[in-house]
């Protein structure tokens, strides 16, 4: 099976999967549900879009970058947030305590890709 066509299957189970859940829990919001659609519909729109500025959009090199150090963004983001507030700095200043939040995470994300999962990474070839 083609590359795109399993990305569309896995997109179009994973959706089925999510609508399910979405009806089982009471609690979750529909801001939730309309982000994760959302966000499947970029993904199915990156995979099978026919205009070129809408692909350049989705491939542009931060984007490509922040989604190689985005599992050090998931881990650290939670340690930074809960710092901030300990200090009492998201509840003096939320909107500039969010943007330091945000680029302290970048940052120590950045670092942890090039100290710690690209050197890990570089090993597969001995396995």
């Amino acid at each position: 099976m083609p590359l795109r066509r399993r990305a569309a299957c896995r997109i179009d189970y994973a959706a089925a999967r999510g609508s399910v859940a979405w009806q089982n829990s009471a609690r979750t919001s529909a801001s939730l549900r309309v982000a994760a659609l959302a966000s499947a519909a970029l993904v199915y729109l990156a995979l099978f879009a026919t205009n070129t500025w809408f692909r350049a959009l989705l491939t542009n090199r931060f984007l490509m970058y922040t989604g190689t150090i985005s599992y050090g963004l998931y881990l650290l983001h939670k340690i930074l947030d809960d710092a901030f507030k300990r200090l009492h700095w998201k509840d003096a200043h939320p909107v500039a305590a969010f943007w330091a939040s945000v680029l302290v995470s970048y940052v120590l994300a950045m670092v942890s890709w090039n100290l710690l999962e690209k050197p890990f990474l570089n090993l597969k070839r001995f396995f």
